[in-house]
């Protein structure tokens, strides 16, 4: 049989593709069960600011605190105690109390670490000088660190000047009770299950950091603590 022409030849069928796997049914979203809803929140709230203004995130400043600890503090005092400890004694031991901060102004609470920056405090520049330079009598770094270091200590500073009253008035609340024979635990206290305080309740297990010179701001504090100051939830 003589050959076509390739236009007039007839081409060959080509085999059929291979059906795919079946696609899923799309489900509808649902609401994501507790334990997962709690992750995604905890997730959210630590995209938010360090602080109040801050650029860097509590999700960055984690992970920054954690790739400083090359840094390798040291500490070079006689009891060993983990830098967060040594800040928060420190905070408590050179609180300024109450400062004018414009000269001839009205007088208010060193609340914040910015407060502490500008609140004179007796033989430094401020209170935060004392709280800085108690920590460096203690602790060393590299020299080729100590600049980020000190940047890392303020921060650490920052955060931890307003956790030193946030767990002063749970500390505060267990110490009342305990005297009434009542134990409550920090958890307990947290979720508000310890009855509520007076400021008469709060003055009379006054810390020993707030004694003589500084009962007054002491009595400020606690007055945040009662709810006289509308603006304190906003600080916390």
């Amino acid at each position: 049989m003589p050959e076509l022409p390739w236009d007039e030849q007839s081409e060959p069928e080509e085999p059929p593709e291979p059906e795919g796997p079946p696609q899923p049914e799309e489900l509808p979203e649902e609401e994501p069960e507790p334990t997962a809803r709690a992750f995604i929140d905890m997730m959210a709230s630590a995209r938010m600011p360090l602080y109040p203004g801050a650029k860097m995130s509590q999700l960055d400043g984690i992970t920054q605190l954690l790739a400083d600890k090359c840094m390798n503090f040291t500490y070079t005092g006689k009891n060993v105690r983990v830098p967060g400890s040594l800040i928060g004694a420190a905070i408590r031991k050179h609180a300024a109390g109450m400062y004018t901060p414009v000269l001839g102004g009205e007088s208010k609470l060193a609340y914040t670490w910015e407060d502490f920056e500008i609140a004179p405090y007796p033989g430094f520049t401020s209170a935060a000088d004392a709280v800085i330079k108690k920590f460096w009598r203690n602790y060393r770094v590299a020299t080729e660190h100590k600049e980020r270091a000190d940047v890392v200590l303020r921060n650490m500073c920052r955060k931890l000047t307003r956790q030193q009253w946030y767990n002063q008035r749970i500390t505060c609340i267990g110490h009342f009770y305990a005297e009434q024979g009542v134990r409550y635990t920090k958890p307990e206290i947290v979720q508000g299950l310890a009855p509520a305080m007076t400021i008469e309740d709060f003055m009379s297990v006054v810390p020993h950091w707030a004694d003589n010179n500084k009962r007054a701001a002491f009595m400020e504090l606690v007055k945040n603590w009662v709810g006289e100051n509308p603006d304190f939830k906003a600080l916390r």
